[in-house]
């Protein structure tokens, strides 16, 4: 059986769960056995994260080099031992259940699978080596609590986090990378780089202070007041996660075909948690305008796309009391045409809001693979008889995480 948690892996699990959400984070799962095969699992689409917790503090009785060994040993080592042991199991297993057994998370097929593995090293009071690399069971990131929590805060949706991993790794495998700062600083130097590390490097110095000075730029305030916006997307999410349940909804209009409409709450919600930072900055931005037109003039219905993710997101504002069946038939046909605008973007994810308290907030997925002439035509008609997104304005991103200055 799992053990509980201590203070350190509660941590950890619940400054995850607030990042990733409780749809992709399995504290204390269980292993072989029956036993504990980590202190957390996150479960991303292809993307598994493996962490171990270690919480040691080093011995004052012993002297140096011996103390710095010693807690190596334990906060580090072990930590690896434990990583490649649970990536061994897993690679057997296609579904693990978390530690009290009431839930249970589908392994992506192995062939897909990019796992990472993660040491958290806290106690050495950043005094203590933090050794990482291949040491022959895949590539180990070790951190110490400063380091986690400043990435797990700036990197706080799962597409975020994991791409950061993924280009870290890319980056060792090809360049030398020598650390005379900590980890915040190879990240102070990646957001810099537009979330990259650019392809032509051989050989990197990761120097100390990149991330004080980064974090306190010009640039990059202007960047966090710019996403501030965004954390309207995750409050959608956050309200929706315990209190979204499957419901009786009314049926589609007769010539939709009721194949093509999939009322999954949940899977509409995992489709909007895979948004990054930015996109979910620009999805707000669209949708706050409709709940609150800036010149006032109030916005009916508005589309936005995720281009990384190829979903159409349709936003519809309510009006008064209006019928549920009628509304909920309206955000449909205008998903419908919406698909048909973006034929390469399957998914279509409906979104109602009021404009007042206690107002109704619902959702609906269109999932509709194929999309051939005979939908074409319904689309048109929609068009012709409605003028539902008869001729949409359109309204680029400027694809800039940092914001321009003025005098740009």
């Amino acid at each position: 059986m799992a053990g509980p948690q201590n203070d350190s892996e509660a941590y950890v699990a619940a400054l995850c769960e607030r990042s990733f959400l409780p749809l992709w984070s399995y504290p204390n799962p269980t292993g072989k056995k029956g036993k504990e095969l980590c202190d957390l699992l996150v479960v991303f689409g292809r993307d598994v994260a493996i962490v171990s917790v270690k919480d040691t503090r080093p011995s004052p009785e012993a002297g140096e080099p011996t103390r710095t060994q010693r807690w190596v040993k334990k906060a580090i080592d072990g930590s690896f031992r434990q990583l490649a042991g649970a990536e061994r199991w897993l690679r057997t297993e296609s579904r693990v259940t978390d530690a009290d057994g009431t839930r249970a998370v589908d392994l992506p097929p192995l062939d897909e699978r990019r796992v990472y593995r993660i040491a958290l090293a806290f106690g050495g009071e950043g005094a203590m080596p933090l050794k990482q690399g291949d040491f022959g069971s895949g590539f180990m990131h070790a951190m110490d609590e400063q380091a986690f929590d400043t990435l797990i805060r700036e990197l706080d949706t799962a597409t975020d986090f994991f791409d950061y991993l993924w280009q870290k790794e890319d980056l060792v495998s090809r360049a030398m990378l020598l650390f005379e700062g900590a980890e915040e600083d190879l990240l102070a130097f990646y957001l810099s780089q537009n979330r990259s590390f650019p392809e032509e490097l051989s050989m990197m110095v990761v120097g100390g202070g990149m991330w004080e000075a980064f974090s306190a730029s010009a640039e990059n305030q202007a960047r966090l007041r710019a996403n501030e916006i965004s954390y309207v997307w995750d409050r959608i999410i956050e309200e929706h996660i315990d209190g979204f349940r499957d419901a009786p909804r009314p049926a589609p209009p007769s010539f939709v075909d009721v194949a093509a409409t999939v009322w999954q709450a949940e899977r509409v919600l995992r489709i909007m948690a895979q948004e990054d930072r930015y996109w979910r900055r620009e999805l707000s931005t669209a949708l706050v305008e409709v709940i609150r037109p800036p010149d006032g003039r109030p916005i009916r219905s508005r589309f936005a796309i995720s281009p990384e993710r190829r979903v159409t997101y349709v936003f519809l504002r309510l009006r008064g009391d209006e019928d549920v069946e009628a509304r909920t038939q309206e955000l449909l046909l205008r998903c419908w045409v919406a698909r048909d605008r973006f034929p390469d973007h399957p998914v279509v994810v409906g979104m109602m809001f009021g404009t007042a308290p206690g107002d109704p907030n619902e959702m609906l997925l269109l999932d509709q693979a194929e999309w051939g002439e005979d939908q074409r035509e319904k689309a048109q008609l929609i068009r012709d008889e409605l003028g539902y997104f008869a001729s949409p304005r359109e309204r680029r991103s400027q694809g800039r995480e940092f914001p321009a200055s003025d005098d740009e």
